[in-house]
């Protein structure tokens, strides 16, 4: 089975990480920050998590799929005041009785300092 890296021409590619790999027709996405085009983040978490929610689709989008292919999402906030806000989110992205398996874990801090969330996911493409 042939094991591909996932990087759309739309992100920046980063160094050290993949952003996602697909095997088969399943696809292992990387975590992904809600980052403004600019490379900033906002300090709303509402925008934060619709941007990295937007990060996985378009990872999805170049593997051949979408952000209704995903079947587990591991969410890390840095506040659990945040999980409303993000769930809210979420549930806008997923139609009823469809959301993926999910973990919500708190953590004292992301690898980037000013990230509220960050999210990663497992898809399985129907194709």
């Amino acid at each position: 089975m042939d094991k591909v890296r996932i990087q759309p021409a739309g992100i920046k590619d980063p160094e050290r990480y993949s952003l996602g790999w697909k095997l088969g027709n399943t696809v292992y996405l990387a975590g992904a920050i809600g980052y403004n085009e600019d490379g900033s983040l906002s300090p709303d978490i509402r925008v934060q998590t619709q941007r990295a929610w937007d990060r996985l689709a378009a990872v999805l989008r170049e593997a051949g799929g979408s952000l209704r292919d995903i079947v587990k999402v591991t969410v890390y906030l840095t506040d659990m005041r945040y999980q409303q806000a993000q769930g809210e989110v979420r549930a806008a992205l997923f139609p009823p009785g469809t959301p993926p398996a999910s973990t919500l874990v708190q953590c004292v801090a992301l690898a980037e300092p000013a990230a509220l969330i960050e999210i990663e996911g497992i898809a399985v493409l129907d194709r």
